[in-house]
């Protein structure tokens, strides 16, 4: 049975299975460990952050539980800190407006466009889009089956322009993030069902598991490995908790999935009162995707560039949207600062670090052997900038999270510059937040080189030694290496 085996139930019902190794590797002698299927994810975060406390406390080195106190935006990230590598002193490359002969656009533009690509723009204006190929894309060359592309999404108003698009097939070839979890499904080809067999299950609410069930018994007698038995039978379990209308992840449209999927009205996908129901979704497709093997390779653009929702939910009723609260201590043209707007950006950031740990649950969720996917991948959050109000693109907040199946060395707090923290203000003496501003050597494109090796991407057969424009460094961060 190939990997991408489906069961097939009366009607048409075909029910996606997870890689199953011992049906894979059947043909291959005894003894032999099956390959890792390594994952790359991208968790990309718009407008910066409260630099003053974002990162972990008590100082570089290993990373504990007690590094993400509550006075800490990661602090929901306190039971992943053994898995967790977060590198400290990253400078956008090519640098931000102004800083470098090939930069082109404001840095918004800058921040959004060169994030993933290490690649300037074309041109200053919104269509001025990456003269090069972003990381997702080129990872899934290896990672992925011939032809595949990285699954790219998106929650709130799809971008089109440069402000709302981080992911790039090549020059000047923006690909759109899908923003309906619908049509994201739908794109993957992870479950159907025809109108006869779906009336039927609507009409009688007979579960797709028990249209498939003799498939799936004789699937359970093909002699499958213990570690294979325990990640189908967690999969089923998920598969009939989505049916209940738990929480869990489902490969079929079912009628109970279909109410959170097929149900979406289109028109209000990226209205702000549905971004955290819409997202949490989209990262429950992205999970399945990359368990299921569909695509090796993803990313999530949380909301735009210079932009992004008014957060009115889980404790937060802000008057202004993200872009404006970022820009608080200017007022982002409003004429005067938002009071309270460092507090306002920290419960912005601690919201996403929430959604960030929801990511990783469904990732560890589902295991491969002694270790789950999310060890065999690389989850990297990422933003467009540090500091949002001075435009800054310097000490980037990055967190990478899982082992790239142990090539990452997780559970450390690394500075890769030669300088420390220290407190810094703008023109006008306002602390902006402990930042790393002495050092310029450490630039982000180095850091791209580095997961794609992790990942075991390979430019012509061989390790990654440059990614990005053709004036940056060449080389990767070893320390950030097993």
């Amino acid at each position: 049975m190939h990997r991408r085996a489906f069961l097939r139930g009366i009607g048409g019902v075909v029910l996606a299975l997870p890689f199953l190794e011992s049906i894979e590797m059947r043909g291959v002698r005894a003894g032999t460990p099956p390959p890792v299927s390594k994952r790359f994810i991208c968790f990309f975060q718009c407008n910066g952050v409260n630099m003053d406390k974002f990162f972990p406390t008590g100082g570089f080195g290993p990373l504990t539980a007690a590094s993400f106190g509550a006075g800490t935006a990661l602090a929901p990230l306190a039971p992943y800190a053994s898995r967790l590598l977060i590198p400290r002193g990253l400078h956008t490359e090519p640098k931000g407006y102004m800083q470098s002969p090939v930069t082109m656009g404001c840095d918004h533009q800058v921040g959004m466009a060169h994030k993933l690509t290490a690649q300037p723009k074309s041109s200053a204006d919104v269509t001025g889009y990456p003269t090069g190929i972003s990381v997702d894309q080129e990872m899934a060359k290896s990672l992925n089956p011939a032809g595949v592309s990285a699954l790219t999404a998106s929650v709130g108003t799809q971008g089109s322009d440069d402000l709302g698009i981080i992911s790039y097939s090549g020059p000047n070839a923006p690909v759109k993030g899908q923003n309906n979890p619908k049509l994201l499904l739908d794109s993957l080809g992870l479950a159907t069902a025809d109108t006869k067999t779906q009336a039927m299950v609507n009409a009688r609410r007979q579960s797709v598991l028990d249209l498939v069930s003799t498939d799936l018994a004789a699937l359970k007698r093909k002699g499958l490995s213990a570690a294979d038995q325990q990640k189908l039978d967690m999969h089923l379990t998920n598969l009939r908790a989505a049916e209940n209308g738990a929480s869990g992840l489902s490969c079929t449209i079912a009628p109970e999935l279909a109410s959170a999927t097929g149900a979406i009205n289109p028109k209000t996908v990226g209205d702000d009162a549905n971004f955290k129901a819409l997202g949490q979704l989209t990262m429950d497709i992205l999970t399945l995707a990359v368990a299921c093997n569909r695509s090796n390779v993803a990313s999530i653009l949380w909301g735009r560039g210079s932009g992004g929702p008014v957060f009115k939910w889980d404790g937060m009723n802000f008057a202004f949207n993200h872009h404006a609260i970022s820009h608080g201590g200017s007022g982002s043209g409003l004429g005067s600062p938002i009071a309270g707007f460092m507090d306002m950006l920290f419960q912005i950031d601690t919201w996403h670090a929430t959604q960030m740990k929801y990511l990783l649950d469904k990732l560890d969720a589902y295991k491969e052997g002694a270790n789950s996917v999310l060890d065999n991948s690389a989850v990297l959050w990422i933003n467009e900038l540090s500091d949002g109000d001075y435009h800054q693109y310097h000490d980037l907040p990055v967190v990478i999270a899982g082992g790239a199946g142990g090539a990452l060395k997780t559970g450390q707090y690394v500075n890769l510059t030669k300088s420390a923290p220290a407190p810094s203000t703008d023109s006008n003496g306002n602390f902006k937040g402990n930042m790393i501003l002495g050092d310029d050597s450490a630039g982000h494109n180095l850091l791209l080189t580095t997961l794609l090796n992790a990942c075991g991407a390979k430019n012509n057969g061989q390790p990654y030694t440059h990614f990005g424009h053709s004036s940056l460094a060449d080389g990767q961060y070893a320390q950030l290496l097993v």
